[in-house]
């Protein structure tokens, strides 16, 4: 009887851990103009369930890029809870995360899992999530978990380290503060110039234009207040798609 019922529990378990999914989106960032050492984040930036385990894989080209460590900069994610490593070929980052406490973290989106540091050498690479696992060469394949260990509806969005991938649309995030020139507010890691378009979403900081900003193309989320500080311009080359607040101070 006893086995029966852990047998009944545990297609129950598995069962919703496959009807009730959860939904993330982890994004590689744009890097356009690149120096010698660069930092790639891997970035969630919208997620609906806590985070049981993952596994993630980042391929890129090793003629333009060089490992040279991880950093694990989130108290949620602490590094002890990591294994990390690059396959022989040199191509791909690999990396598992699980709990020491064996319990889902919920977090805020946007919020970086680790940073991956890297040389960089000249001319450009994607940075793309491994999607298939295959064996020759070893490649991996990016899984989240959610608390029932079913895997997450993911939407993997790769990156790219300079070439004409990186002209592409500017997000804004406000990791650090609200002044727009601040490249660290940029998911991209750079201020959009007149041949960007940009994106404002909710974020925790809304942006702050204290000199003059350009974009191409601008979209301005609902419930996002975008201030031009006295004295301050906006130039938009592009369509304005305005559904927050355009403020001038």
């Amino acid at each position: 009887m006893r086995k029966q019922i852990s047998l009944f529990m545990v297609l129950v378990f598995l069962l919703a851990g496959s009807l009730f999914a959860g939904n993330i989106t982890v994004e590689l960032p744009q890097i356009p103009s690149p120096g010698g050492t660069i930092t790639v984040p891997l970035t969630i930036t919208a997620i609906d369930d806590g985070i049981l385990t993952f596994q993630a894989y980042v391929q890129y080209d090793p003629a333009v890029l060089t490992y040279v460590s991880t950093a694990y900069p989130n108290p949620q994610f602490p590094q002890i809870e990591w294994v990390t490593g690059v396959n022989v070929a040199g191509d791909e980052w690999g990396t598992n995360w699980f709990g020491s406490d064996f319990m889902p973290e919920f977090v805020t989106a946007p919020t970086v899992l680790c940073e991956i540091t890297f040389t960089y050498l000249g001319g450009d690479t994607e940075l793309n999530w491994g999607l298939v696992a295959d064996k020759a060469p070893v490649k991996g394949q990016t899984l989240f978990f959610d608390p029932f260990f079913g895997t997450f509806n993911a939407t993997l969005i790769d990156g790219c380290v300079a070439g004409s991938c990186c002209c592409g649309t500017y997000e804004w995030t406000g990791f650090e503060d609200n002044d727009w020139d601040n490249p660290n507010n940029w998911f991209v890691g750079a201020v959009p110039t007149s041949v960007n378009d940009v994106v404002i979403p909710v974020t925790s900081n809304d942006p702050i234009i204290y000199g003059s900003a350009a974009t191409a193309a601008m979209q301005v989320d609902f419930g996002v207040m975008v201030t031009i500080d006295a004295g301050a311009s906006l130039t938009t080359n592009g369509m304005l798609t305005n559904d927050g607040i355009l403020f001038v101070d």
